[in-house]
């Protein structure tokens, strides 16, 4: 449920401006500045600073035509109220940021997050530890992930695949 009040202003630059508080997988939720669009000349700009429980996400995506670029950090989050977003079910935390741009010549971007004592609905009998380290390139992919569980799971895994991305 949230509750909150939305400024669209369709003058000129059509701007929506949304400010409120409400729960998310029973998590508070409010945001810390007013959540913003802005749609002009062929352009989109957006913009979040979300408290989540305790945790914070902040985003932000610009995009005009094919060229974009979008950053998301979280900072300490629960999961539960990210997964509930899917329709899922999870505990534990999430921390990290990710980064996704593109200039015309192709997809570029990186991510750094961490899953502590992370465990989705369903999927899996302990908690999980992971770090996902990965680097996107419009030619190359790589990846590491690590990850530990309370059931005795070590794994390390690597990827350094060639993609093409437009």
């Amino acid at each position: 449920a949230f509750e909150g009040t939305a400024l669209l202003d369709l003058e000129g630059a059509s701007t929506l401006s949304v400010e409120g508080r409400g729960t998310l997988a029973e998590a508070d939720i409010f945001p810390r500045a007013p959540m913003r669009a802005e749609w002009r000349d062929g352009r989109m700009e957006a913009s979040l600073n979300v408290a989540l429980a305790d945790g914070v996400v902040q985003a932000s995506w610009t995009e005009r035509g094919r060229a974009l670029n979008g950053t998301a950090q979280i900072e300490d989050a629960p999961l539960a109220p990210l997964a509930a977003i899917w329709g899922e079910r999870a505990t534990g935390r999430i921390d990290g940021r990710i980064s996704l741009t593109n200039s015309g010549g192709g997809l570029s971007g990186d991510a750094d997050v961490r899953l502590d004592d992370a465990r989705v609905s369903g999927r899996q009998r302990n908690t999980l530890d992971m770090h996902i380290v990965g680097n996107l390139t419009p030619r190359r992919l790589t990846s590491t992930v690590d990850a530990t569980s309370e059931g005795g799971l070590v794994a390390h895994f690597e990827a350094d695949a060639p993609v093409e991305t437009s």
